[in-house]
């Protein structure tokens, strides 16, 4: 079964008639990981908020077996199916991090004949490929799992998160996973784009933004913030808030 939840908007900036917005989480998150940010994008942009735990995430079923590298692209397939249960047809957006922003980008290319369209997709500190640096700061995260308090907040939104950490960083410190790429795939985004990453990620260089324009076929707003390291819905709510607004605001009419 798949743990999730709905988040709707304050009497404030009712929109009940824009299309709703779905939450990707990052490779460690989880709808309680998100914190304050389903409501405040909720609150901000006047639209339902739909957030889910994936399968070995949060109050999810566990995940089968171990990840593939291509276990991205698994979660963007399974996706059309958890729109259906929710009712949610064309129009959607969605809102991914990290991980969950692949998620969301591979979608198009994923998803089956007939599946819902999007009317945009908002990236948050998206990889389309593995960088050295990326991969430093897992093996860094890694070392200190069981040291620096990470095992204990992670087990705070997760049923097992031994299981949920170790598959997410076993597959990314992989050797087959140094050639996973998205450029190709990403390709099939023909809806617009709102990139957003902070200048101080960690995890991804400035790179990851370029190769993610010049990928996608839609139309794409990218904004790099400064100060800002892998979580700008957390460090930059508000100014991320506000991109989305606006962002809602402007996708073209035939895509809502």
């Amino acid at each position: 079964m798949i743990h999730r939840q709905w988040f709707d908007p304050g009497a404030a900036r009712p929109d009940p008639a824009g299309p709703a917005l779905v939450l990707l989480h990052e490779g460690l998150g989880s709808i309680s990981a998100w914190g304050r940010f389903p409501q405040h994008l909720a609150d901000g942009t006047g639209r339902r908020v739909l957030a889910f735990d994936r399968r070995g995430y949060g109050r999810s079923e566990a995940h089968p077996g171990p990840w593939p590298a291509r276990y991205m692209h698994d979660e963007a397939a399974r996706l059309p199916a958890l729109l259906a249960e929710e009712g949610i047809g064309d129009g959607m957006v969605l809102v991914g991090h990290s991980d969950g922003a692949s998620i969301a980008l591979l979608y198009p290319s994923q998803a089956p004949t007939g599946s819902p369209r999007p009317a945009g997709i908002v990236s948050l500190s998206a990889h389309l490929f593995v960088e050295p640096e990326g991969v430093a700061a897992i093996a860094q995260v890694t070392a200190g799992y069981e040291t620096t308090g990470l095992r204990d907040r992670l087990a705070r939104h997760h049923a097992d998160a031994d299981a949920t950490f170790g598959a997410w960083s076993d597959v990314w410190l992989s050797d087959r996973f140094r050639a996973w790429v998205l450029d190709g795939d990403v390709r099939c985004v023909t809806c617009p784009v709102l990139a957003i990453q902070g200048a101080a990620d960690r995890y991804g260089t400035r790179l990851q933004l370029d190769r993610l324009a010049a990928a996608v076929r839609g139309p794409v707003d990218v904004h790099e913030l400064d100060g800002v390291d892998h979580w700008p819905h957390r460090e930059a709510a508000d100014a991320v808030v506000a991109l989305i607004s606006v962002f809602l605001a402007t996708l073209p009419k035939s895509h809502v």
